[in-house]
């Protein structure tokens, strides 16, 4: 402030101040009535459920904010309360002395709010051990309930157990005298059962001997039963040869007499080749037949010497196999096969 300035001018100036600064806007007056119109119009479906720690790290911002602002406010308020010491010709005289006493009180104030602070921590470590151990005890009385309910349950498990119990065995019930002596009966029945269980053992590998004989003896008498019934079936076959040796002969001399058979050979147990020489062509024509082992029937015909000829003769042989009528059979496969030569 210029030295040559009147009283009165000062005094002009300094209201030009104080009105200037009562009708300056500050930020944080703009942020109080915003927080106070978004409180206004807050809904709860508008809220933010967001995690903890996000909120816990902005209210951290804002609170640093918020001493900001504050630190801002008492420079203010003290740059107005000195510039009023200034400009008023009644203000007290500062003095040494004064900011001293200022500084003692202002001391004083800080170690008491440190000291508050420090009880403060101290009552919520305190706070944060009761409500450790409150949730111990609260966790082992929720244990004790639980257990005392387990336990009231077994009771009244015991209880119908036992009252069932009574139901079943009605007054008068057994005294240790009488326990004692059906005891002592039941060791005597089981030693008892204990003798049965010795001889039906002793019966059971008797028994198991004698199966293991009567298995080997059935073994030796199936060997022998197979022995017989090879035999009997090798009579059969025997029986069943000589009756073919005879129809072979007797086939052979007709044959021989009607269709000039020349040679009729055993080629195996169940085949005999014929062979047949069809005149005037001097040809000789092979008829081959096959039995079955066992029943001795016709099962198959098979014809040789007609490989140049356009001449097909399964449908004759399928015709005749079935009927096992041998004579038939080679009399139709001749006359094909002549009728194939041109023979009338």
């Amino acid at each position: 402030m210029p030295p040559n300035l009147t009283m009165d001018e000062r005094l002009e100036r300094a209201k030009a101040f104080k009105e200037t600064f009562n009708n300056t806007k500050l930020k944080i007056h703009a942020d109080i009535e915003a927080k106070r119109e978004e409180a206004k119009s807050l809904d709860y479906y508008d809220l933010d459920f967001r995690d903890p720690q996000t909120i816990s790290a902005e209210l951290s911002a804002q609170v640093g904010f918020l001493r900001k602002l504050k630190y801002q406010y008492k420079e203010a308020s003290a740059k107005d309360r000195y510039t009023k010491i200034i400009v008023s010709d009644e203000a007290p005289l500062i003095t040494q002395q004064d900011n001293l006493l200022l500084g003692n009180e202002v001391n004083a104030k800080k170690l008491k709010v440190k000291e508050a602070k420090q009880r403060l921590i101290e009552e919520q470590d305190a706070l944060r051990a009761t409500v450790t151990k409150i949730e111990q005890d609260y966790n082992a009385a929720a244990a004790s309930v639980a257990k005392n309910a387990d336990l009231v349950d077994k009771i009244v498990d015991a209880r119908l157990k036992l009252a069932r119990l009574h139901h079943q065995f009605p007054p008068p019930r057994l005294t240790e005298a009488q326990a004692t002596d059906k005891l002592a009966e039941q060791d005597v029945r089981m030693a008892d059962l204990a003798d049965q269980g010795a001889e039906a053992e002793k019966r059971v590998q008797e028994l198991t001997e004698a199966v293991k004989l009567g298995t080997v003896k059935l073994d030796s008498q199936r060997m022998e039963r197979r022995e017989a019934e090879k035999r009997v079936e090798n009579q059969i076959k025997d029986t069943r040869w000589l009756e073919r040796v005879e129809l072979r002969g007797d086939m052979f001399e007709i044959d021989k007499a009607l269709f000039r058979l020349i040679s009729m050979e055993e080629g195996s147990e169940n085949e005999i080749q014929l062979k047949y020489l069809l005149q005037p062509w001097s040809r000789e024509l092979g008829i081959k037949l096959v039995f079955e082992p066992v029943s001795r029937m016709l099962a198959n015909i098979e014809i040789e010497g007609i490989d140049d000829l356009d001449l097909d003769l399964s449908e004759a042989i399928d015709a005749h196999v079935p009927k096992n009528d041998l004579g038939v059979a080679v009399a139709v496969i001749l006359q094909l096969v002549r009728n194939a030569l041109g023979e009338s």
